[in-house]
């Protein structure tokens, strides 16, 4: 029970040594060089696509994918970024000459073609769609209705 209150007193000097939020993400997730590679090599062997690349701060990047974890990475590791959301990759170009190639998710274009609405006659607030891409992964479709109108149409989608 005595122990208790020193590693309480502990965590909580360790964290306040932390100025800001964004400095104990630092902490937590910075990668050395050769983990940058080995993160990229396998989220794409796991096809775990970024969602998004935040070039936002002069010292580092973050990546997040779709598995919800983030990493930073030193912007000194980095030559270039090539994003190419068309073809749904990411291209990494390190200071070692070493180019890893990533997928992303990247730009989806969904027309009426692609949806059908009530597909079995019986239920009419039901649809199918049918999307291929590029790279092998999930999506989700948001449907959003008009409260003014009954009647479906392609343009509430």
């Amino acid at each position: 029970m005595k122990a208790y209150p020193f590693v309480l007193i502990g965590f909580l000097t360790a964290l306040a040594a932390c100025q800001s939020k964004n400095e104990l993400k630092e902490l937590r997730r910075e990668l050395d060089l050769s983990a940058c590679k080995i993160v990229l090599l396998e989220a794409n062997t796991k096809y775990i696509p970024i969602v998004r690349i935040d070039q936002s701060s002069p010292s580092t990047t973050v990546l997040y994918f779709e598995d919800k974890t983030s990493y930073l990475i030193k912007n000194s590791y980095l030559i270039s970024i090539d994003q190419n959301p068309d073809a749904w990759r990411a291209q990494f170009n390190f200071i070692d000459g070493v180019v890893v190639s990533c997928a992303m998710v990247g730009h989806l274009k969904i027309d009426s073609t692609m949806i059908t609405l009530d597909p079995f006659g019986r239920a009419p607030l039901t649809a199918i769609a049918k999307v291929v891409t590029p790279i092998t992964g999930r999506f989700i479709v948001v449907v959003h209705g008009k409260k003014t109108s009954r009647r479906d149409d392609f343009q509430s989608v």
